[in-house]
């Protein structure tokens, strides 16, 4: 989903130093995910105990582990510049193990440690970990052979159990449309001043796409419902599955989906 609109909430990648936040460093994308995989494991272990112990031995959590999965898109085909400059950032930053002598070094002095760990936030969605994988897709170039655009596949990785949501505003799909009657000769654009919805970036087109109209003058009737600014038209798709074998692992998939 593009994010040109700036009512829209861009996702963020935000680095952790230490037990705090580095937002002056944080990387917006460009365009947010479609989908959001959240992956949730538990390590079972058996109590050890005499040879002849039942089968169903008492069994306790040994370790837990969260992975989230999504993939982000990078364009660049406006600007007409390499889109490795934008992908990169993510990759040095995240990526790259930490060196002797930069911030939250831990190790020996002589060889380089993890990567700093990040927080994804989107919304009220946020996410803790190291980034574990990082697979960049370019598929567009121009005739000079500069790539244009990428897909980046992303996988964080946390050693603890998490599933936490951010403080923020409420969703503004929540907030009810106004009615704005008609007249002769009205415009849909007349119709979001009287609802006092005019906004600096605002359009006839959202209004429209609310009532299944293809064209700014009303075609008839009463009036039309002027929807909240930058009203999300998505639909949320969740799925959650978890199993369990002896001495092996307990694992939940919760997957969230965006589409317009």
């Amino acid at each position: 989903m593009a994010t040109d609109d700036p009512a829209v909430t861009h996702a963020r990648l935000v680095p952790w130093q230490g037990n705090t936040l580095l937002e002056a460093k944080a990387i917006s994308v460009a365009f947010n995910p479609v989908s959001l995989k959240v992956a949730l494991s538990n390590q079972l272990k058996t109590e050890s105990g005499n040879k002849g112990q039942s089968k169903n031995a008492a069994q306790f959590v040994d370790k837990s582990a969260s992975t989230l999965s999504f993939e982000l898109i990078f364009d660049t085909s406006r600007e007409i510049t390499d889109v490795r400059e934008q992908t990169r950032k993510i990759a040095e930053l995240f990526m790259k193990p930490i060196a002797p002598g930069e911030p939250d070094y831990n190790g020996d002095g002589k060889q380089p440690t993890v990567p700093r760990r990040l927080r994804f936030q989107w919304g009220r969605f946020g996410f803790d970990g190291l980034m574990q994988s990082y697979a960049e897709t370019l598929d567009y170039f121009s005739p000079e052979g500069v790539p244009l655009r990428a897909t980046l596949s992303l996988t964080l990785n946390e050693d603890r159990f998490q599933h936490f949501s951010l403080p923020g505003e409420p969703p503004l799909a929540r907030l009810p449309p106004v009615f704005a009657p008609s007249g002769p000769g009205s415009t849909l654009a007349d119709a979001e001043r009287s609802a006092g919805k005019e906004a600096p970036g605002r359009d006839w087109r959202s209004t429209a796409l609310f009532n299944g109209i293809e064209t700014p003058r009303f075609p008839g009737g009463s009036g039309v419902l002027v929807p909240p600014l930058a009203a999300p038209s998505a639909e949320a798709a969740f799925s959650f599955g978890a199993s369990a074998e002896l001495g092996t692992t307990l694992g939940a998939r919760v997957s969230v989906r965006f589409g317009g």
